[in-house]
């Protein structure tokens, strides 16, 4: 499956680390989905959202296709759209089929080769290591690695409520202002699902947020709330938590998830290098370099 998804951060990582997702800021209005789903045939059970030619899309295959992250922000135009972008796709690989492109030897090679990442990616995954590390091993690599989460820039750390226009922003500034929970507007006013929840951005410096967002929150003090700070996105109305200046150490329980992926990386990693070693005594491998060295020493052609 396809998903495109409007970006508002860019996380940087730090080095020696696994390079993180990107932090996504995503209003249900301009979320733009590709459905690449495997469709079934006439037979297949369950409520029929669409068809084209004897491929059938249902309602089953649909919430399969929308990852967890996204299956409670979705509206029903968002889903429209998806259903509606699969039956593009499909009458395009029906034609495509038509024509008989799926058939050509060039495309045949890149089906195998797509086959065959995706069985290996699973394969990782299933080696991947099914131990829960406990704190104290997260806080044993948080001390022995603290090089890995020192700040390359300042950095603020700050929550928002997302809307569509500048009046609605500035009218959410003031009932907070006046003394409603900020945590109670943003469930009811904020168009961001990525952040419903708490509204948090986490820390973020100006590589990452760029210069309209960084120049509107670094100046403020802590505790301030921003007047409506106009991005690509909408309007913002945004809380500065906390500041930190580059050099300074990350907090352990702002980078123990991060700690968690990356030990879980080198244990997967630990694994396919004991399992390749065990593979090569027990299959025949052969490497031939004497074509390719010969190509690369030949003179060139003028």
């Amino acid at each position: 499956m396809k998903i495109f998804r409007t970006i508002l951060f860019r996380q940087r990582p730090d080095p020696g680390r696994k390079r993180k997702g990107f932090r996504l800021l995503s209003s249900g209005l301009c979320i733009l989905m590709g459905l690449s789903c495997q469709p079934r045939k006439e037979e297949s059970r369950g409520a029929i959202l669409a068809r084209v030619g004897d491929a059938v899309l249902t309602l089953e295959e649909l919430g399969a296709c929308i990852p967890d992250d996204l299956a409670g922000s979705l509206s029903l135009d968002d889903k429209k759209r998806m259903i509606e972008r699969w039956v593009e796709e499909q009458l395009l690989y029906q034609e495509a089929r038509r024509r008989g492109i799926d058939r050509e030897d060039r495309i045949q090679k890149l089906i195998e080769n797509s086959k065959v990442d995706i069985v290996v990616s699973e394969l990782l995954q299933r080696l991947d290591d099914d131990h829960s590390p406990t704190d104290d091993e997260l806080l044993q690599y948080y001390n022995e690695h603290q090089d890995e989460f020192i700040r390359e820039d300042d950095e603020v750390w700050a929550r928002h409520i997302l809307v569509a226009t500048k009046a609605e922003a500035r009218r959410i500034r003031a009932r907070i202002l006046a003394g409603e929970p900020f945590e109670q507007l943003l469930q009811e006013q904020s168009k961001d699902p990525a952040t419903i929840d708490s509204g948090d951005l986490g820390y973020f410096s100006r590589k990452s947020a760029g210069d309209d967002l960084w120049n509107a929150v670094s100046q403020l003090r802590v505790g301030v709330l921003s007047k409506p700070v106009k991005t690509e996105f909408g309007y913002h109305i945004i809380e500065v938590l906390d500041k930190k200046r580059q050099g300074s150490l990350r907090a352990f329980d702002k980078v123990k998830a991060d700690i968690v992926g990356k030990r879980s990386l080198i244990k997967q990693q630990e694994k396919v290098q004991s399992l390749l070693k065990k593979l090569k005594t027990q299959t025949v491998c052969e490497i031939h370099l004497k074509p390719l060295e010969e190509i690369h020493s030949s003179p060139s052609e003028d």
